[in-house]
């Protein structure tokens, strides 16, 4: 292992081996973060903190990370990237690493708004008002990479979901009448019901929140673990001393497991929404243990143009296997047209 001094930005430079097995030299961010790449904007009140590097007026990729994560998880892609030519901005969504954790409903809206406004505001400090970005996102960050996609053509030009989240329709119709309201015994019944499931969740919180406990996951989620390192697992941990984080532990994780669905949240209905030719793409760990290669064959069923690469890696390619995946997302900018030679 290496270290250089880049712009002032201390930079770690590793062995990392790309999917055609010869030795190549990546950069990779410290933890923590450093001030120099840091920044953070105002959205509904709460305080939301990114990562960027790479020249403000460049073609911008914007990285969102997975349930737990944070910035740091995009620690591979985002020197690479910048040394390529383009923008690149990774934010910690709201609940999740140095950003604030509001006691709140966690919704893919709180997060397309706080991703939306972060890419405003970089749009306006390039002077660049129309520019649009590719949109990356891995587990739960594929799905709010699809709902930003979705919801705002004006900033996404394309996305790539990396071994992304979500549910299907499953016979869901768009036109489906809404459900009746619960009556007040199944008030009743609901209170006592999110009494139990907070304290089993608070245990649950408390328990994975250990060193120990973080290791041994994403052991299992990596099928190569030489990236499972000190510095991944307390990225992942220090967060969790908040004050607020069990809070925020109980409330997405209640909501993802039982929380109402419409077909507009399910990936049919987000996918329903894209224009035909908008550029989508999948970066797939097929060894997932997760999200199993059947949720990108259900994808490529209902929209057959997706392109697609298959990775052999687990839950989370970017960092099992950065350099496929960078070299993948610096072909997919060139194909719609946004590379640094180009802009």
């Amino acid at each position: 292992m290496k270290c250089s001094l880049k712009g002032g930005l201390l930079l770690l430079t590793v062995a990392s081996f790309c999917s055609r097995g010869h030795a190549l030299a990546l950069q990779r961010l410290p933890f923590p973060v450093p001030a120099a790449v840091k920044g953070s904007i105002t959205v509904d009140g709460n305080n939301c903190v990114y990562a960027a590097m790479g020249k403000e007026d460049a073609p911008l990729i914007f990285l969102v990370h997975g349930f737990g994560a944070s910035k740091y998880h995009w620690r591979y892609q985002m020197p690479y990237l910048a040394e390529q030519g383009f923008r690149v901005v990774a934010p910690d969504l709201l609940g999740f690493g140095e950003s604030d954790k509001p006691i709140t409903q966690y919704t893919p809206e709180l997060w397309v708004r706080q991703c939306a406004a972060l890419m405003e505001e970089q749009n306006a400090l390039a002077k660049k008002k129309d520019r649009k970005a590719m949109v990356a996102g891995n587990s739960l960050g594929g799905y709010v990479a699809l709902a930003l996609a979705s919801e705002r053509k004006d900033l996404i030009a394309s996305a790539t979901l990396l071994n992304g989240a979500g549910k299907f329709a499953n016979g869901m119709r768009e036109d489906d009448p809404p459900k009746p309201g619960p009556s007040p015994i199944d008030n009743m019944m609901q209170i006592v019901s999110d009494a139990l499931q907070r304290m089993a969740l608070t245990t649950t919180f408390f328990y994975t929140k250990q060193p120990a406990r973080i290791e041994q996951v994403l052991r299992q989620v990596y099928i190569d673990s030489t990236n499972v390192d000190a510095d991944l697992i307390e990225s992942i941990r220090r967060p969790s001393d908040d004050e607020k984080a069990a809070e925020v532990f109980y409330r997405i994780v209640s909501r993802t497991a039982t929380g109402a669905i419409t077909f507009k949240d399910t990936i049919d209905g987000r996918l329903a929404k894209l224009d035909p030719s908008f550029p989508l793409y999948l970066l797939w760990g097929q060894q997932d243990p997760w999200i199993r290669p059947i949720t990108a064959d259900k994808i490529q069923s209902i929209r057959p143009e997706t392109r697609r690469v298959n990775l052999p890696a687990g839950h989370c390619p970017h960092d099992e296997v950065p350099t496929a995946v960078n070299e993948a997302l610096v072909q997919f900018m060139a194909e719609i047209g946004l590379s640094p030679t180009a802009a």
